[in-house]
């Protein structure tokens, strides 16, 4: 099947629209979860131009309900940027691990970063939640050279639910190719869909997995082990 990679899909912000039908008819994050991130989103928004690389509402919420219906004890999230998602997924280990009756310090999220600004702003507001800062262990540099690292120093550890946000700019960066060009997003859309539909194309041909891919706004795609 050929594919228009060229369509422009969001005619007059379809997307949001569905989002925010979304949100108002699913179940929001716990109060003081979703205070913390609204006040993270706006200082993101304030001081980082590729602010477009936090998660949506409607995102968070899929995130959280995934960790927690997984049983999930040790998240990779690789491309954290500020934070948004990583306090979602942390405070979903930290109910699934209430609920379980188990020891809360068990469960962490890792995250890998390569902007030390990025991972400074996560790091100052996941402290504000004293119950996720024991959590959560942060990785500053390429996340090619930290994974690698990881797995000669940890060579046990496993994770058991992996989260990347496959935006082409996102992940370029976090490879570690600081030197990029900036890119003009709008103007770059067919491109950037381009090199996420290579990606597809190679995760369903790959038989040692399984995929579902989701509408969800930009995108989601659950993939699992055979």
């Amino acid at each position: 099947m050929v594919y228009d990679l060229d369509f422009q899909g969001n005619i007059d912000n379809r997307l949001r629209i569905q989002e925010e039908y979304t949100n108002d008819f699913s179940t929001p994050l716990p109060p003081l979860i979703n205070d913390i991130i609204q006040s993270l989103i706006e200082e993101t928004e304030r001081d980082f131009e590729q602010s477009q690389f936090m998660t949506t509402e409607t995102q968070r919420q899929f995130l959280y309900k995934l960790v927690k219906l997984f049983g999930s004890s040790c998240v990779l999230e690789i491309g954290t940027f500020t934070g948004v998602a990583t306090i979602t997924m942390a405070s979903a280990l930290l109910s699934h691990s209430i609920t379980a009756n188990e020891d809360k310090k068990a469960n962490k999220v890792v995250l890998l970063e390569v902007d030390s600004k990025a991972i400074d702003v996560a790091r100052k507001y996941i402290q504000k939640l004293k119950d996720l800062e024991d959590r959560v262990e942060f990785i500053l540099g390429p996340a090619i050279e930290s994974l690698i690292r990881i797995t000669k120093e940890r060579p046990d550890e496993q994770h058991d639910f992996i989260f990347i946000v496959l935006f082409y700019g996102q992940v370029h960066r976090q490879a570690g190719y600081a030197d990029m060009k900036p890119i003009n997003f709008k103007r770059d859309i067919p491109g950037m869909a381009k090199q996420i539909h290579q990606f597809n194309e190679h995760v369903l041909k790959d038989q040692r997995i399984q995929v579902v891919m989701l509408p969800l706004f930009d995108g989601a795609s659950i993939i699992t082990t055979n």
